[in-house]
Order: C-alpha cells, then structure tokens, then sequence
C-alpha cells in the first residue's frame, strides 16, 4: 500500500512528494535532504517535516527522529536529544528492519555521549556502529562510524591508534562517488593528515596529501557552492604554509 502526499514548504521554496510505504525504505526523504534542513537551521521548517514524517509510517518516523536529533544535537540541547533518542531506539521496535535502523541509534548515543564528554560510553556505541554499518556493507555509514572513531580517540590523547581509522577512511573516500559531501570527506582526509604531521613531524610527504585532498575537496565545494568547506580548504592551505615555514 502506498500513500501519497504533497507538501510545500516555501521557506526553501520546493516541494517533497510524500510516498510512504511499508519496507525499510523511507521515499518521503533522502539523507541529502535531511542535511540540507540542517545546514539551513530552520527550526521552523525542521520541525514541519518532523511532524510529516511522524505522521507517516513507523519507517519515516525513524528518519524524523534522525531530523530532530541532528537539531538538538547541533544546538546542544542534550535532555531532548536523548529523548528523541530514546524515543527513535523505541520506534525501531515498530518496524522489521532492526538491524538496518539499530545504527542510526548507535551513532546517535555516539555523538550525544560525545557531548557529554563520557568518552566511555561513547566508546561502547560507537564501535557498535561501525559494526552495524559493516554488517550492512554500508561504506557511508562506516565512514560516519570512523570519523567519530577518530574524533574519540584523539580527545584520549590516543593518536597512535588514528592512523588505521584514517587510512581506512581515506580508501573509502577515495573509491566513492562524488556527491554533495565529497568536499566535507576530503576536508576532513586534509584536517586528519595535518594533525597527524603536527603529532609527527618527521612525516614531510604527508603535508602533500594535504594539499592534495584540499584542492579536491575546494573543488567539489565551489561545484556545490558550499562556502564553509571552500573556508575549511583555504585553511588547510595555510597550515601546510606554516608548517613549510612559507608564511611571512
């Protein structure tokens, strides 16, 4: 049975064809959607599409929860975070598709842990992710994992166990398709391999894989127009200017 809806939204101007359908499969929404509404911060607009999808079978509501997490995630509000977490790890409970579902709740304890700076806790979940995602041979989803992973480990002042995570990064990043977040992915290649030559600079060469990922990541960020990431690129740029000892 599939049901479907049309609802417009004139503050981003464009209209979402609701079909929901009972599988593990939400069509009311992709995930480039879901980031644009929270790159737009729209807690208005957020929270209309929130209540849509609610409104429209257990599997949408699960991407809803994702929506509204992400917002309080973004803007700190940790008692209702973990609410709609608590209230997301529910509605899995609802549909056949656990294990597809069971990592987004993981990577959402994840990165509210992450908040809460209970490095422990964060640990648990997120190596219950990354796992979730491999069961799924999800890549996108292991490299969400990873970057948490990093970001883990790094705040333990544990950054001999990075560089596994990283390069396993790096050949997932390096064999995906290009996309919206291309430039975010490689950014984040050129941010990791900088800070690993800050923690070892004996590694020269890697300042040219900066270099590298950077000017790839520029790129696809003027391509999409994302002026934060083009900010993030000119700032790699520069720390590998300092670093060269080019900067006057």
């Amino acid at each position: 049975i599939v049901i479907t809806y049309f609802i417009f939204f004139s503050p981003i101007g464009w209209v979402i064809n609701m079909s929901a359908q009972t599988n593990c499969i939400c069509n009311e929404i992709n995930q480039q959607q879901l980031d644009q509404f929270i790159d737009e911060d729209d807690s208005i607009t957020i929270f209309q599409m929130v209540n849509q999808l609610k409104k429209s079978d257990p599997t949408c509501a699960i991407r809803a929860y994702d929506l509204e997490i992400d917002y309080f995630h973004n803007h700190k509000k940790l008692s209702e975070m973990l609410a709609s977490i608590q209230a997301q790890e529910k509605q899995i409970k609802k549909v056949n598709c656990q294990v597809k579902y069971t990592f987004n709740v993981n990577l959402n304890y994840s990165k509210y842990y992450r908040i809460k700076e209970d490095y422990e806790k964060m640990s648990s979940f997120v190596f219950k992710a990354l796992a979730d995602a491999e069961l799924q041979k999800d890549k996108k989803n292991e490299l969400k994992a990873i970057f948490l992973i990093v970001h883990l480990f790094t705040r333990q002042d544990q950054h001999e166990k990075n560089w596994a995570y990283i390069k396993r990064a790096e050949n997932i990043i390096l064999n995906s398709e290009q996309d919206y977040t291309t430039a975010t992915n490689y950014n984040w290649l050129a941010f990791e391999f900088e800070t690993t030559f800050t923690n070892d600079s004996t590694r020269f060469k890697i300042l040219d894989s900066v270099l590298q990922y950077a000017s790839i990541a520029k790129s696809m960020a003027v391509r999409y127009k994302n002026y934060e990431q083009i900010t993030k690129s000119f700032r790699a740029f520069e720390a590998v200017s300092c670093h060269k000892g080019n900067l006057n």
